[in-house]
């Protein structure tokens, strides 16, 4: 089903497309080098052998860090997939949840969104709203201070 700007939203002009299609390309040779030098890491990591309890500490911590980078360029990897997918099918820039046009200036600030601002909002505060909520609808410590989520971006 191809999605079309709502009316009285202004559709992207051709070389608009071809611009966000060139960031998105380059972001997707740029993470794929990164998981690369992350999977060449790791290998080199997996030689080393640990002698003593502090050097196994140290190897598990930087293993973990460097699989929690991966995960993180993985999905990196897939959104932008998905937004050069919207290019494709001529839906880039649209809202996938009400159909309106996304602004150029937030798609310079995430090529890969699907979603217009009020729709982020939206989904974000419905996802923070189930995510705070225990067992029968009780408030769930988080144990953090800030509700942020990481960064996907480069």
């Amino acid at each position: 089903m191809k999605t079309q700007p709502a009316p009285g939203t202004r559709a992207m002009e051709g070389f608009e497309i071809e611009r966000f299609r060139l960031i998105l390309t380059i972001r997707l040779d740029e993470a794929m080098t990164f998981l690369d030098r992350l999977q060449d890491e790791t290998l080199s990591g997996d030689s080393n052998c640990p002698k003593d309890s502090g050097d196994l500490g140290a190897t598990a911590l930087s293993r973990e860090t460097l699989f929690q980078q991966a995960s993180e360029r993985r999905l990196a990897v897939r959104m932008i997939e998905m937004a050069l997918a919207r290019i494709q099918q001529g839906t880039f820039g649209v809202c996938t949840a009400c159909g309106e046009g996304v602004t150029p200036r937030r798609l310079y600030a995430l090529p890969w969104a699907r979603y217009c601002f009020r729709c982020q909002e939206d989904l974000e505060q419905q996802t923070d709203k189930s995510s705070n909520e225990g067992y029968a609808g009780w408030p769930r410590s988080t144990g953090r201070d800030d509700a942020d989520s990481p960064s996907t971006g480069s």
